[in-house]
């Protein structure tokens, strides 16, 4: 059933009640007036009443089916809002990486940060980064400033270069730590979600009351009033982990989620953000994720010669 549909047998039921009820007592009244019809006159009262509960409940019925559809009609072109405005980012971080590789094109020189790849890796990655912020501010309409991506990673087959490291934000860092030693605290959400003691990946609308997330000073400029979503990231082969990563997107004096909003408006988000924003990026970082560890090991890599 249609939403006009439904809008109809709602109109017309609020109609035929309007007409059943004072006016069809007052007709009942003055045409049944003998007194040896009273049993008859108590029949139609009995009628009228009947009918009128009916027409409510029908009424009240098609009220909420409205509300209802218009509910996941809201839903529906909130989603495809959210998808188009990833697909800009997407196509706009496209036209990026094509920049910086024609930046390369007018010396034929490549600085040792872009070699082999004609492209500053790190710097591709921050921009991915830089796009999950935007999506997400205007997703939430916040200020972008409120908002924080964090991304560190490592090699895990690298025995003499397996610590992480920044690529970009320290929003779950406190003050000056040494990321070593802030990655090894068992209260800190990286610890947590590294050594699988959390959900992967792990989402919280308030992240005043999670027990895994440590305050940096920018939450508590804040009062630690936000959000966050983490999750823990591997580019792997068939045979290996070459990369693993933490994407931790934070907010700071807004929420994902008004905290007036239900549980209904909070889950729905996660869905959206799980489901529809993060995976595109998540796709783009393990790329550029493989490209680093190629880049990590370029030394042993054996070259074919074509000339």
């Amino acid at each position: 059933m249609n939403l006009n549909t439904i809008k109809r047998i709602a109109y017309a039921s609020s109609v035929m009640l309007a007409l059943l009820a004072t006016p069809g007592l007052i007709v009942v009244d003055h045409f049944v007036s003998d007194d040896n019809q009273v049993h008859v006159k108590a029949l139609l009262y009995f009628l009228l009443v009947a009918g009128s509960v009916v027409l409510i409940v029908v009424h009240e019925f098609s009220k909420q089916r409205i509300k209802r559809v218009n509910s996941e009609l809201e839903s529906k072109l909130f989603k495809q809002n959210v998808q188009q405005i990833v697909v800009s980012q997407l196509v706009r971080l496209n036209e990026r990486k094509t920049d910086l590789i024609k930046e390369n094109t007018y010396s034929l020189y490549l600085h040792p940060r872009d070699f082999p790849y004609c492209y500053n890796v790190h710097q591709y990655l921050r921009e991915i980064c830089g796009s999950m912020e935007s999506v997400v501010s205007e997703v939430i309409s916040a200020n972008i400033n409120n908002i924080d991506v964090s991304l560190i990673y490592r090699y895990l087959d690298d025995a003499n270069d397996s610590d992480w490291k920044w690529i970009v934000g320290r929003s779950g860092l406190s003050g000056g730590a040494e990321l070593k030693r802030f990655i090894e605290d068992p209260s800190t959400l990286y610890f947590n979600l590294i050594n699988g003691r959390c959900d992967n990946p792990i989402f919280c609308n308030d992240k005043s009351t999670s027990s895994l997330y440590a305050p940096g000073r920018r939450d508590r400029l804040f009062g630690c009033q936000g959000s966050y979503f983490a999750i823990n990231l591997e580019c792997r082969n068939a045979s290996s982990v070459l990369v693993e990563a933490v994407l931790l997107l934070s907010t700071y004096g807004i929420n994902f989620v008004s905290m007036d909003g239900d549980s209904v408006n909070v889950g729905s988000f996660k869905f959206i953000l799980q489901h529809v924003v993060i995976p595109p990026f998540v796709s783009l970082l393990q790329t550029e994720f493989a490209a680093l560890y190629m880049r990590h090991n370029w030394d042993d890599v054996k070259r074919v010669n074509l000339s």
